[in-house]
Order: structure tokens, then sequence, then C-alpha cells
């Protein structure tokens, strides 16, 4: 089963890519709704924001590689 999140971000890839680079992001339902350059500053305006369990993930630069385990 794929999230309403997962399915945005695969759907939205090139626009996230080229607006984001190098940040962190959070996703929730369907909208970026945090970024940043650390997971815990993502995780910091989520928590201000009130939203629970969105969908984290780094944005690459060009010439980096995401590698997920």
């Amino acid at each position: 089963m794929t999230s309403i999140e997962t399915h945005y971000l695969h759907q939205h890839s090139v626009e996230i890519e080229q607006t984001y680079p190098g940040e962190y992001i959070a996703i929730s339902g369907n909208a970026v709704v945090a970024s940043g350059h650390s997971v815990a500053e993502v995780y910091q305006k989520v928590d201000e924001l009130g939203i629970e369990d969105p969908l984290v993930t780094y944005v690459p630069k060009d010439g980096e590689e995401l590698l997920l385990i």
C-alpha cells in the first residue's frame, strides 16, 4: 500500500528536486509542509504546525545519490 504522501512525492519529484535540493522536507497529505537543512529543523517546524506523522525525506543535490536503507 502506498501512502498519500509517498504518492505525492513520486508525482511531484521533479518540482521537489528543483525547489528543495540539499534539504530535508516533510510532506503531509498532498503538500510539502516544512523544509530545512536538518531533520531536527524540519521536525521542529512540523511540531509547531501540529502535524502528526509526516513523511520526512532528504532531497539530494545534483551529483548526490539517495541511499534508502
